[in-house]
């Protein structure tokens, strides 16, 4: 009966050819036999179906489902099929919730991004947290697009230095 957040975390897909959990014995990609390619099935399979499950219950009304990845798929065994793909590779950031309204935002962005977009979808009147800023917001511009993805990257590896040195004064 109060506010809650649950955080849950996939390893199924991480390198070199995932963990298929044993629920999905029978799922597979297509044809292919490269186990990593059947570990994404299977956490997609599992995902979707505790998504819908959520979605379809009680707690539906006032809920906020976010799905995101925090990094790209590391080298693994399905390494050359990604990266013979002609999309670029990007993380991902879903948010669905009876109150978000559907659209596809386009804006360059990092996962420090994230934090603030989620309070703002949650209905706090938040436009930036700490390094991030609300990608439903367009107000402000976000720091990798302010500076540009690889000065901004630049930009936070020097404070962390800085800071790690000073750390060390101390």
């Amino acid at each position: 009966k109060q506010p809650f957040a649950l955080f849950m975390l996939t390893l199924d897909t991480h390198p070199p050819e995932g963990h298929p959990t044993a629920a999905c014995k029978d799922v597979r990609y297509e044809a292919n036999p490269l186990p990593m390619l059947n570990a994404i099935k299977c956490a997609d399979t599992l995902v979707t179906r505790f998504v819908r499950e959520i979605e379809n219950s009680d707690l539906a009304e006032n809920l906020v489902i976010v799905i995101a990845s925090d990094h790209l798929q590391m080298r693994g065994d399905a390494t050359d099929i990604l990266d013979a793909r002609k999309n670029s590779r990007e993380n991902l950031f879903l948010a669905r919730g009876r109150s978000i309204s559907p659209e596809v935002i386009e804006r360059t962005a990092t996962t420090l991004d994230i934090a603030p977009t989620v309070l703002k979808l949650l209905g706090f009147d938040v436009h930036s947290f700490a390094l991030g800023r609300s990608l439903v917001d367009r107000s402000e511009k976000t720091l990798s697009e302010k500076y540009g993805r690889g000065d901004f990257y630049s930009q936070v590896t020097s404070w962390r230095m800085n800071y790690l040195r000073n750390l060390a004064d101390e």
